[in-house]
């Protein structure tokens, strides 16, 4: 899928990711989360059951709960 997803990154169940994502060291994310491409997330948590849409973007230290929608 051309990603590149860091060790260091923790991911729940039922990840959906799309093509050439940036996953950098110490993500968390939540089960049931979906992101479309391109995103470099950073030091951030995105809760459970949230959607990414393309371009979004998430600020260093961010966390985002349960269920959030972000569209561009």
């Amino acid at each position: 899928m051309n990603n590149i997803i860091s060790p260091t990154a923790h991911i729940g169940k039922n990840l959906q990711i799309g093509h050439f994502c940036v996953i950098e060291d110490n993500v968390v994310f939540g089960d049931d989360v979906a992101i479309e491409s391109p995103h470099h997330p950073e030091r951030r948590r995105i809760g459970s059951g949230c959607f990414m849409g393309t371009h979004s973007k998430v600020g260093s230290g961010a966390w985002l709960g349960a269920g959030v929608r972000m569209t561009a």
